[in-house]
């Protein structure tokens, strides 16, 4: 894994470097799942409280 100087060798560099764009590319699509739900839910909240001012008019 390290070799006597403290350098990594490169297939271990590349393993830990795989790691760590799998880790990013899951932050990512985390982040865009998050904002399609925040999205879908300020558009059923819009959607509620327009239908609640309607229903006070009638």
């Amino acid at each position: 894994m390290l070799l006597a100087h403290g350098r990594f060798i490169r297939g271990d560099f590349e393993l830990v470097m795989g790691g760590v764009e799998d880790f990013l590319a899951m932050a990512a699509a985390h982040a865009a799942v998050v904002r399609r739900e925040q999205m879908r839910i300020e558009a059923e909240n819009s959607f509620a409280v327009g239908t609640a001012g309607c229903q006070r008019h009638v």
